[in-house]
């Protein structure tokens, strides 16, 4: 064995997963509505926020590409790489998964399926 060998590093910590609630849902925790409400309508927070961030990596793809078709050879470029196809694909399969699932949660809620406007605010029911 050598004699000026390193020692071996120290074994890493185990990583920390974010297993708490979301912001998200805990910000919706203290409005009044029911539970039931709440459950959807945290849901369609989420997916709008989700769109949103999807939609923006989209727009900076397509603002790369007019970048690029506007520079000229002598310019030094500032662009961002462009989003390959088979991404763009799935980031537009991506949103529309999302926007199915809000629709159908926001025609729940219109609707009123299973009486989810009917159930009383959560500050009525702790009087009950």
């Amino acid at each position: 064995m050598a004699k000026n060998s390193v020692p071996p590093a120290a074994p890493a910590e185990a990583p920390r997963l974010a297993d708490g609630e979301h912001y998200l849902t805990s910000m919706w925790r203290d409005n009044p509505l029911s539970d039931f409400l709440t459950n959807r309508l945290v849901r369609v927070d989420r997916n709008t926020k989700a769109s949103v961030a999807i939609m923006s990596v989209l727009r900076r793809d397509f603002t790369a590409s007019q970048d690029a078709r506007d520079t000229c050879p002598e310019d030094e470029p500032v662009l961002h790489d462009k989003l390959s196809e088979h991404i763009v694909d799935g980031l537009m399969l991506a949103i529309e998964s999302l926007l199915d699932e809000t629709e159908a949660l926001l025609d729940y809620v219109r609707e009123n399926q299973n009486g989810v406007c009917v159930h009383p605010l959560k500050k009525e029911t702790g009087r009950v």
